[in-house]
């Protein structure tokens, strides 16, 4: 049923002309059944796991003008502090 449900899932997506884009793959059997179906485009636990402490804090809409007075913004919009 679950094999039913993706391919009719990609085939209304393409019909649709919309690039599917598939979270959440955890095994590699998830992943060859979808590159099987020609989906390109994955991610999930297979190829990373989170790494929130990585990541930049956000920068919120108008939030940019109190960083850049603060002087923990560039020019480019990147965080410095």
């Amino acid at each position: 049923m679950k094999q039913t449900i993706l391919r009719n899932t990609i085939n209304m997506l393409r019909d649709l002309g919309i690039t599917p884009i598939c979270e959440g793959v955890e095994s590699v059997g998830e992943y060859e059944a979808l590159r099987e179906r020609g989906v390109d485009l994955m991610q999930g636990y297979l190829f990373a796991k989170p790494a929130l402490a990585a990541l930049p804090a956000p920068i919120w809409p108008g939030q940019e003008t109190v960083l850049r007075r603060q002087g923990a913004i560039t020019h480019g919009g990147a965080q410095t502090r």
